[in-house]
């Protein structure tokens, strides 16, 4: 009675409902002194809540034997997992003790065990506990509650007999709770806002954890005079030594990536192991904190013991502050806590570092979080398998005749059916039974009710006493693919059922054959078991999915649970994506012919190239300069002055480097360059101090914090790009020779835009207000963005100047990225399907079967676009419409500014039937000018009060040039086929103006070159309808010349035009070409040998379409400085150059036929630009033969 002395009794009021008068009892320190359950009593704000919380029997127990014999009653199961039988098990200990010891007889009545599987009959729960309280008021000193007669409203979702056991969501409320407190202790995570303060974060996370928690329970708790029961059963569990050691070591590894950024990936990798002993920490996490619970609720010694330890850590601990906790329990729950921070910290690192385009320490900081990511996963997938192996020991005991093992031997129990009616179809009639389902078996026990003798005899009779007891017997096991068929649920007024049916050929085996039958009123019940049932019995029929790299391979599944009784346990890792397969229990595919072992997803990998292309990937333009060095000595010059530095430096070219040892310092090392064109140094010399940070002893050199080496060929490494030390003194290429002089101040890479004056800018249409556009995004930051989303979600996004559709694969693990080819305005994914709209390419393979390999989902919606679309008003349309008819005309593709009817009849002449152009006369109106049969047409449009008229007729107005052109399109099909001005050959967003007479004098000078480029497109493209012309031929050899002059010819023989130099006002003005302009156009075919020797001379030969796979295996094994000009798949020109270390792939910007090698740099001709990389000394001999 001394264990509640001076425990002031309570007033529970008399105006609560029946369930808050039962919390607030239970809540009393004297009937819960302590629980591990989440949330407490006191965060209870429901009578659901407070249903779940005792309805796995634990509470019960423990309160009924604490306020009776103050301590925790022996046999209670923690660990139930939402498995009925270890439920009921537990409530029937407590019915025994109530009966036994309280003498209170009958306390749930005829339901007894089975009072908790429906909710419907949770107030027969509290009658029970009303009793208990009443009974024992004056030993407790605590008043007890009266109920009510009111019965519990009925609640459908509680009162099913399907229960989800291997992912029942239990954990989830008890992380969120535990992840406030771990904030409140350590920090809520907060956005970094440079990547220097998402490194500070990581760093001040890790030495936190270490001292206030680890250390805290180390010294205040581990190492004080606890108990010899705790000191033996309790904190062993917590391996709290090896936990200090891993992090005293990352603490040591943070103090040189606090100086060197790049290290990160290195550290995280080089302690991956040591990180799994979080494995076993939290694996047994429940059970110690279940145990602290009984011993703070039944044992007076141990409770006292804690409470004083608490109270002297809080006065004396000297590494406190306020926000240090001291709660045991709470402390203990902060471990696994914090391992799951990693990746949140790991990806503000990687995002700051791509920000500031840190690529070295990205890519580090990526592998670092991945890493992270899948050792969380595998720690929490530990856990889970931990406590459902040891709930499945616990339901063995309670099932009798169980022939294997263990229950797991059958895979993962993924629900449970508490009582059915079941029965073969060879049967009579049917029986109870208890369902267990797991991945690939079907488990059924019998409910049977049994004559117990018991441990009394009658005092009358002298006979034992017999009681009647519900016993589980297994009965038997059904492999779930053995099932041919699940019939779809049959409704009558009575009930529902299922049939489960197995086949011998046409016969049905009724031996082997199931009904289930659901009681009336089950009928929800009957469908979500039907559904269940179906995705087992598919996934169990279904073969190993093996991917191209094992398409012959003989492989079985891999499931092997890892023994954690020894301190190296095995965790096998998946050979393909070196991952862990996760879990306790490893699951995946062994593959005995490569004799390694896979998760199911990366052995169903199809890496047919064909079908997932990767995106095309650049490398820096910047990388052409840096010539590689083998060791220090290519620069190193050893101890040198400024002025003799310099004089070393004067001859040389610019971009050349040395490093020096200073006279002045010893110890001190000094770059000094001779700054490159690109260098936004203005100075004809500069020196760079090397600052050095002793760590460990060692002396660790540095220009900018978070780039430190021990080795300063490294330290240069790193910063040859970054300072433009292109050129070692001791290498041939900084020799200044007649050659590279003529470059010395061309400029070729750099962040200074050029100082010209640009036209203003327009801007294109482009489909971004589609729900599944997420505009100009990164391959990453969609994967980001498409994580834990479901098989099947995808997003479109804008890279690199192509469009491309992010998608979860169904395994949901991996993200494929697939280009969206836009070729003549059409949007394909392979050759021989095309489309007008991304719209109505998205919206096609959102409707094929679910098989087809390029089956789109759902879409994920970019909440800009649905906030935008639900904001739009009536105004806000108006306006929009209003805002493109003004960027009109330089909006519309086929604008072709200023142009004379005559140049635009000769551009169209040649181009097939139904080709169209817009453009502006003399007068600067709009004409439409299209090809019919033989003959080119002009059609004259008016503008007046804002709308647009075609030709005199005033009857039919359009609000903008696109609305008429699509009229004439749809309606009037005059025309069909645009013909693309070069404003929008490459999506320019550079507006045309209107040409001067010097223009068009140009312009007609370069008629030729436009009649053998729209030549060169008949030939490869549209090619003539009498003509049989093969798209692949190729038009730069002789064969391709005599072709392309034929049809040229062809072309000029059947096609009768006429000329007419004035444009006429009428609605149709027709332009015909006389024999006249036929014979000076055959005059430009008099000379063709010449024309072709031209062509022949190109200076710089495109050697044609290549994949950056294809480019760099063509030019592996060339000499170094060996280059091909290339264009990739999309017709986009590439360079790709053999350098000493690898194969460079550079990507070419372009705009209206200028190039340049990055954005906001001076655009030239693609010669020009060429030369000078030649002249540099950049690119060595072009290869133009791809035989």
């Amino acid at each position: 009675m001394s264990f509640f002395k001076g425990k002031k009794a309570p007033s529970i009021s008399g105006n609560a409902a029946d369930w808050e008068r039962c919390r607030d009892w239970l809540q009393e320190d004297v009937v819960t002194p302590m629980s591990a359950k989440v949330p407490s009593l006191s965060e209870m704000k429901s009578q659901q809540e407070l249903h779940n919380y005792l309805k796995d029997g634990t509470e019960l127990c423990r309160v009924i034997s604490l306020i009776h014999e103050m301590t925790v009653m022996e046999g209670i199961t923690y660990r139930t997992n939402n498995v009925s039988t270890l439920e009921e098990k537990n409530i029937r200990l407590f019915i025994n003790y109530a009966e036994k010891e309280l003498k209170i007889k009958d306390i749930f009545g005829k339901l007894k065990e089975g009072v908790f599987r429906k909710f419907i009959d949770f107030h027969i729960v509290i009658d029970g506990l009303s009793k208990i309280s009443r009974q024992v008021e004056t030993k407790l000193g605590v008043k007890g509650f009266e109920k009510t007669k009111k019965k519990t409203e009925a609640v459908y979702e509680y009162d099913s007999d399907i229960n989800n056991i291997y992912d029942d969501g239990e954990r989830a409320e008890e992380e969120e709770h535990y992840e406030k407190l771990y904030d409140n202790a350590f920090g809520a995570a907060t956005e970094a806002t440079s990547l220097d303060h998402a490194i500070a974060e990581l760093i001040a996370i890790n030495d936190s954890f270490l001292i206030r928690c680890l250390k805290n329970i180390q010294e205040n708790f581990i190492d004080k005079n606890s108990t010899e029961l705790l000191q033996k059963h309790f904190f062993p569990y917590f391996k709290i030594d090896k936990l200090i050691e891993l992090h005293d070591n990352l603490k040591h590894e943070f103090e040189i990536m606090e100086h060197s950024y790049v290290t990160i990936g290195q550290i995280f990798e080089s302690m991956r192991n040591e990180f799994l002993v979080y494995c076993m920490v939290s694996s047994r996490m429940k059970t110690a904190i279940e145990f602290l619970a009984d011993q703070m609720s039944g044992n007076p010694e141990t409770q006292e013991k804690i409470k004083k330890l608490q109270r002297e850590a809080k006065k004396t601990y000297k590494h406190q502050d306020d926000r240090t906790m001291f709660d045991l329990k709470d402390l203990l729950q902060m471990i696994p806590q914090h391992i799951m921070r990693y990746p949140m910290m790991l990806g503000e690192i990687q995002k700051h570092a791509n920000t500031s385009k840190k690529r070295d320490i990205e890519n580090e900081a990526r592998n670092a979080n991945d890493l992270m990511k899948n050792l969380v996963h595998h720690i929490n997938q530990y856990a889970t398998d931990h406590n459902y192996i040891e709930t499945l020991k616990e339901l063995k005991e309670e099932v009798k005749d169980v022939p294997v093992q263990n229950f797991h031997d059958f895979g993962v129990l993924s629900f449970e059916i508490a009582n059915i009616d079941m029965k073969k179809v060879s049967g009579k009639s049917y029986g109870q039974y208890q369902l267990l389902l797991f991945e690939n078996y079907l488990v059924a026990l019998e409910l049977t009710e049994e004559e117990t003798f018991l441990n009394e005899v009658n005092w009358f009779t002298g006979t034992p006493l017999v009681t009647k007891m519900n016993v589980k017997r297994f009965y038997e096991h059904f492999k779930m693919k053995e099932f041919h068929e699940i019939r779809m649920p049959t409704h009558d007024k009575e009930s529902s059922s299922i049939h489960l049916n197995h086949y011998n050929g046409p016969a049905k085996n009724a031996n082997l054959s199931l009904v289930l039958r659901f009681p009336f009123g089950k009928m929800a019940d009957c469908e979500e078991v039907y559904n269940k049932l179906e995705v087992l019995r598919m996934n169990a029929s279904t073969d190993i999915e093996k991917g191209s790299d094992h398409t012959d391979h003989d492989s079985v599944v891999f499931r092997e649970e890892i023994e954690d009784n020894s301190e190296t346990m095995r965790h096998s890792k998946c050979k393909d994506c070196a991952k862990f397969l996760n879990g306790k229990i490893q699951t995946g595919i062994k593959c005995n012919t490569c004799n390694a072992l896979f998760h199911k997803e990366c052995f169903a990998i199809n890496k047919d190239e064909d079908e997932y292309k990767e995106e095309e990937e650049f490398d820096d333009p910047e990388d052409l300069n840096v010539i590689q060095t083998e060791s220090i000595e290519d620069f190193y010059l050893g101890e040198l002055d400024q002025t003799n530095a310099i004089k070393k430096l004067k001859p040389k070219r610019r971009g050349t480097f040395l490093l020096r040892s200073s006279q002045k310092q010893k110890g001190k090392y000094v770059i000094t360059k001779k700054p490159h064109c690109n260098d936004s140094s203005t100075k004809e010399f500069e020196h760079v101090v090397v600052k050095t940070v002793t760590m460990d002893n060692v002396p660790w050199f540095y220009l900018e914090k978070g780039f430190a080496f021990k080795d300063l060929h490294d330290l240069i490494k790193q910063h040859r790009k970054s300072h433009k030390l292109y050129f070692p003194i001791n290498s041939p290429e900084s020799v200044l020779n007649e050659r590279n002089a003529m470059s010395e101040s061309i400029r070729t890479i750099g962040d200074k835009p050029a100082a010209v004056q640009k036209p203003p800018e327009i801007i294109v249409d482009q489909p971004f207000d589609e729900a599944f556009m997420h505009g100009e995004i990164s391959k990453e930051e969609a994967e980001e963005l498409l994580t834990n989303k479901t098989g099947g979600t995808f997003l479109v996004r804008y890279s690199n100047s192509s469009y491309k559709i992010s998608l979860v694969l169904p395994s949901g693990n991996k993200v494929k990225h697939m280009m969206i080819h836009e070729t003549e305005e059409m949007f394909s994914l392979t050759n021989q399907k095309k489309f007008g709209s991304l719209k109505d390419l998205v919206e096609n393979y959102m409707n094929v079967a679910t098989n087809h390999k390029f089956f789109l989902g759902q879409p994920l919606a970019n909440p800009n676009a649905a906030k935008k679309d639900e904001n739009r008003t009536d105004d806000d349309i108006r306006r929009d419409r209003d805002v493109s008819r003004r960027k009109e005309p330089y909006s519309l593709h086929f604008f072709h500014g200023s142009l004379l009817s005559r140049d635009a009849s000769k551009m169209l002449y040649v181009e097939p039937i139904g080709t169209f152009l817009l453009r502006k006369n003399e007068e600067d109106e709009y004409r439409i000018t299209y090809k019919k049969k033989q003959k080119v047409e002009h059609l004259k449009i008016r503008f007046r009060d804002s709308v647009y008229f075609l030709g005199e007729r005033e009857d039919k107005p359009f609000s903008s040039l696109r609305r008429l052109v699509d009229h004439l399109k749809e309606e009037q099909q005059l025309f069909s086929i645009p013909l693309k001005s070069a404003i929008h050959e490459k999506r320019s967003s550079v507006a045309v103006f209107p040409q001067s007479s010097t223009d068009r004098e140009e312009e007609q000078s370069g008629f030729e070159a436009r009649i053998s480029s729209s030549l060169r497109k008949i030939c490869n493209s549209v090619g003539d309808t009498t003509q049989n012309v093969n798209e692949s031929f190729p038009i730069a050899g002789p064969s391709g010349k005599n072709k392309c002059r034929d049809l040229r010819e062809a072309s000029l023989q059947n096609t009768c035009l006429e000329e007419d130099e004035t444009e006429h006002e009428q609605e149709y003005e027709n332009t015909e070409y006389d024999e006249e302009l036929q014979y000076e156009n055959l005059e430009y075919d008099e000379q063709p040998e010449s024309e072709s020797e031209d062509e022949d001379q190109e200076k710089y030969p495109c050697i044609g379409r290549m994949s950056n796979r294809e480019a760099g295996a063509f030019i592996e094994n060339r000499p170094i400085g060996s280059w091909i000009l290339r264009e990739n798949e999309s017709g986009e020109k590439r360079i790709t150059v053999k350098s000493p270390k690898k194969v460079l792939h550079i990507k070419l910007n372009e705009e209206k036929g200028l190039f340049s090698l990055s954005s906001g740099t001076l655009k030239t001709t693609l010669d020009e630009l060429l030369q000078s990389l030649e002249e540099q000394g950049t690119l060595g001999v072009q290869i133009v033969d791809n035989l």
